[in-house]
């Protein structure tokens, strides 16, 4: 398949034949900020106290949204608890890669909590998601989106219904696929013991409090899954496969989004070292940028740029396996 972008398209992309080098791999990296970054590597539990916080802002958040007068006092605590709620399933995300504790059980049974409260069962997720690492922007990757449509409209349409509605096809997506994948029984039947307590949970709150319930989860989680289908766009969408450095996009953001996404923005870091915990990822992210200036790498400043781009680029006919590029780096591929 050709990567070269079409006529009209090289203004999204860059120029024809850019990106055609010799793709990077991690043994590209020079030895000694691969030394650096095996340091990055060990885990320090106690700098997860920081995400603590998220307990008292998802107090005020729910005070806010559950104030009887003012329109925009309630806004402001839905958007509030929904980016709890984007949190929460990011440390879901860190505990199945057991980054947060030394202790398996314990990154387990956090995994498993904050998965519970977005509707994931943890064990169905990390199935899935450890193959996504394992097969990249290829065939065998459960979440590849090009794989579901490789050719102008279809694959135009097929990025817009992840832009929109992405993380509401995730839900069966990750428990029907963890389903089939599973390797054991006993794997499988955790998978569903957990979808059982997750569902008499949600059950038992709606029965006691739903009208609360309507204010403080299902509004909340209706704003937290645009957010994520923005990041999780931005993450794979419009990406080159073949090299660790350009299947995968990282967007520097504001330092309180990067909280809020436990630095997951730097997502092209984690995917080259998924052993790293999310607070070294910035560090990661400084140590990697002639790598990065070397492989063309797509590195965004802000997730809005990126949807700017995103949207110009459906005006000029989605390529497959062509990576979408900011501005600097296609000047500097055309250079």
């Amino acid at each position: 398949m050709s990567t070269h972008p079409a006529p009209g398209a090289s203004r999204i992309y860059g120029c024809p034949g850019a990106g055609a080098a010799r793709p990077l791999t991690r043994n590209d990296i020079a030895p000694e900020v691969r030394a650096e970054i095996r340091t990055l590597q060990r885990l320090e539990p106690r700098r997860n106290l920081q995400l603590l916080v998220l307990l008292p802002l998802w107090g005020l958040g729910a005070a806010g949204a559950l104030a009887h007068h003012g329109a925009v006092l309630r806004a402001a605590g839905t958007v509030v608890i929904a980016l709890v709620l984007m949190a929460a399933s990011v440390v879901m995300h860190e505990g199945i890669h057991h980054l947060l504790f030394h202790s398996k059980r314990l990154n387990r049974a956090l995994a498993f909590c904050c998965g519970a409260m977005v509707l994931i069962s943890s064990t169905a997720y990390r199935s899935l998601h450890l193959r996504h690492h394992s097969f990249e922007h290829t065939a065998d990757d459960p979440d590849d989106i090009e794989s579901v449509a490789r050719k102008g409209i279809p694959l135009v349409l097929v990025y817009y219904v992840l832009l929109f509605a992405g993380t509401y096809l995730y839900f069966p997506h990750v428990a029907l696929g963890a389903l089939r994948a599973a390797r054991t029984a006993g794997e499988r039947r955790r998978i569903l013991l957990e979808y059982a307590a997750i569902a008499a949970a949600l059950g038992a709150a709606w029965w006691v409090a739903p009208a609360e319930m309507v204010r403080l989860w299902l509004f909340p989680m209706l704003v937290a899954a645009q957010l994520t289908n923005l990041r999780s766009l931005a993450e794979h969408g419009l990406t080159t496969g073949g090299s660790p450095f350009t299947a995968t996009r990282s967007v520097r953001t504001s330092p309180l989004v990067a909280f809020f996404m436990c630095n997951l923005n730097l997502h092209l870091e984690h995917h080259l070292f998924p052993a790293v915990p999310w607070y070294n990822l910035p560090r990661v992210h400084a140590l990697l940028q002639p790598a990065y200036r070397a492989a063309g790498s797509s590195v965004y400043d802000g997730y809005a740029r990126f949807l700017l781009d995103f949207l110009r680029t459906t005006w000029s006919g989605v390529v497959p396996n062509v990576r979408l590029l900011p501005a600097h780096l296609r000047d500097e591929a055309c250079g």
